[in-house]
């Protein structure tokens, strides 16, 4: 495991969100916008948004930046299988806060 999956885990175990989000950002760019790095990104920011205080701003910047981090990421691997594949488990943990309904 990469060392900065090895924080993230860390991070979210002890809840530490605001720097779990400083950790993804920089992971972003230092691993060079990779599909993994944005699935383990969503991750973290559906976590936060299933785990903080309704109607905080942690939890509404999150709101925010899920969609961002997503349209990012398909953007770039709209192509790729894997990626789909678990993009679209992470979306149903949240599905809301990427804007799409996929009840029915």
């Amino acid at each position: 495991m990469t060392d900065w999956k090895s924080k993230l885990r860390q991070l979210i175990d002890s809840e530490s969100w605001e720097a779990a989000l400083k950790l993804m950002d920089e992971t972003l760019v230092s691993d060079n916008h990779s599909a993994d790095s944005y699935l383990n990104y969503s991750f973290l920011l559906g976590e936060i948004l299933m785990e903080a205080e309704f109607g905080t701003p942690l939890q509404d910047y999150c709101g925010v930046k899920i969609y961002e981090v997503f349209q990012d990421a398909m953007s770039r691997y709209s192509e790729d299988v894997d990626f789909l594949f678990w993009q679209g488990f992470l979306i149903s943990r949240c599905e809301y806060f990427y804007k799409m309904d996929i009840s029915g």
